[in-house]
């Protein structure tokens, strides 16, 4: 089980079924889903889309009726982020 609260916008994610999405944001207290994640390998009809959808805290595409054939996040791999100093002259 992962915990999306401690992802960061970049972070990737690695679904149950070996898709690869990327971290978005968090959702607001109204939306009834918690996070927001983008597909970054889905293809229809050959062609590679743009497409986004929503977990829940735990990863999961339903909070109820949950499927085997959902791709729920197993896994989360943080960006690396590089921050570069400055010289001061």
């Amino acid at each position: 089980m992962v915990d999306l609260n401690i992802c960061r916008p970049g972070d990737i994610l690695s679904s149950s079924h070996g898709a690869t999405l990327k971290y978005i944001e968090p959702l607001g207290e109204d939306d009834y889903m918690d996070h927001k994640v983008q597909y970054l390998n889905l293809k229809v009809n050959n062609v590679l889309i743009e497409s986004y959808g929503s977990r829940d805290r735990w990863g999961f595409v339903y909070k109820k009726n949950k499927k085997e054939s959902d791709h729920n996040i197993v896994e989360i791999r943080k960006a690396l982020i590089i921050e570069r100093k400055k010289k001061i002259i």
